[in-house]
C-alpha cells in the first residue's frame, strides 16, 4: 500500500461480504464458521462489504437480529469491525427505491452500530490503531523493546454507499480525507469502483458479485451470469483491468446466496490481507 504507516506494516486486515441473512436457504452455518475463524485469526480489523441481510421481506427486523448475532463475536472479541451497506440492505417488500428503502438502510446501520460494528457510508474514518509491537516481534508472545509509532499518521478507511439505490457518493466520501493519506476504500458493488478518480483507490475492496455463484468446471472465468448482463462485474479476486489509472480492486466471493441456494465451482470466501508498504 502506498504510504502505509509503520505501525501497520505486516498487520492483517480481513474482508467478508454478502452474508445474505434472511431466506430459508441462508448459509448461516458457513457464516458462523467464518466468524469463528476470524476470531481465532485475530486480524487488526474486519471489513464487511455489504448485503448483510437479504432484505426483501416484510419482517426485515428478524434478518437484522440474526445478522448481528452472527457478527457479534467480532466486536465481543475486541476486533474492530467496519461495514458498508449493499443493495439488499436497502431492499423492502413494498418499495425498493423510495423512502422505505432509505428507512431500511438506516435501520440496518443503526442496529450494526449498536452492536459495535461501525457503518461507514460516504465518509473517511481512521482505522483503530494497532497495539504497539515488540521490536523484532514476529508473532504473539515474543519479548523485546516496545516500539511506539505515535508520530505515524493513521490508516484511513473510505466507505462508500450502496450503488443501488444510488447511495454511493465518492465526492463526499473523499472530501474530508487528507491529501495523500493512506487509505483502504471499501464498497459493496464493484460498479462504484469504475467511477473513482485516478489514484484515489490504490487498494479497494468490494463484494456483490458472489463470483457469479455458478462456474463452468475447469474454466473458472467462464461465468454464466456474464451472458445475462455483460455490463456488470461477476469476477472475483484482483481485477487489474478495471477502473482508472492507479486504482486496484479486489472482489470477495461472499458467504451467502442470492436468487438460488447454489454455489458450484465458486466456494464462499473469507479474505485475509497482510499489509506492506509500497511506493
Amino acid at each position: 500500500m502506498p504510504g502505509l504507516p509503520r505501525h501497520w506494516e505486516g498487520r492483517r486486515i480481513a474482508l467478508i461480504a454478502d452474508l445474505q441473512v434472511g431466506p430459508w436457504w441462508a448459509n448461516k452455518g458457513t457464516v458462523r464458521r467464518a466468524i469463528e475463524r476470524l476470531v481465532r485469526e485475530r486480524p487488526e480489523a474486519v471489513l464487511a462489504a455489504g448485503d448483510l441481510i437479504y432484505g426483501k421481506s416484510r419482517r426485515p427486523e428478524d434478518q437484522m437480529r440474526t445478522a448481528v448475532a452472527l457478527l457479534r463475536p467480532l466486536p465481543d472479541a475486541q476486533i474492530p469491525t467496519y461495514a458498508v451497506l449493499g443493495n439488499h440492505d436497502h431492499l423492502t417488500a413494498t418499495d425498493e427505491a423510495g423512502a422505505a428503502s432509505d428507512r431500511l438502510g438506516a435501520s440496518v446501520a443503526s442496529v450494526l452500530d449498536e452492536a459495535g460494528i461501525r457503518v461507514v457510508e460516504n465518509e473517511a474514518v481512521p482505522l483503530a490503531t494497532p497495539e504497539p509491537r515488540e521490536r523484532g516481534d514476529a508473532g504473539p508472545g515474543r519479548a523485546g523493546e516496545r516500539v511506539d509509532d505515535e508520530d505515524d499518521e493513521p490508516l484511513y478507511l473510505v466507505g462508500l454507499g450502496a450503488h443501488v439505490p444510488g447511495r454511493d457518493d465518492a465526492d463526499r466520501a473523499f472530501a474530508a480525507l487528507p491529501a495523500y493519506a493512506p487509505r483502504i476504500v471499501l464498497m459493496h458493488n464493484p460498479q462504484t469502483f469504475r467511477g473513482l478518480s485516478p489514484y484515489a483507490a490504490p487498494f479497494a475492496l468490494a463484494g456483490h458479485t458472489h463470483g457469479g455463484q455458478i462456474r463452468v468446471p475447469f474454466r473458472p472465468r467462464w461465468i454464466p451470469s456474464k451472458l445475462l448482463d455483460r455490463s456488470s462485474i461477476y469476477d472475483d479476486g484482483w481485477l487489474p483491468h478495471e477502473g482508472n489509472a492507479g486504482n486496484l480492486l479486489y472482489v470477495n466471493r461472499g458467504l451467502g446466496f442470492s436468487l438460488i441456494p447454489v454455489r458450484f465451482g465458486c466456494p464462499p470466501e473469507v479474505t485475509i490481507f497482510t499489509l506492506t508498504r509500497g511506493a
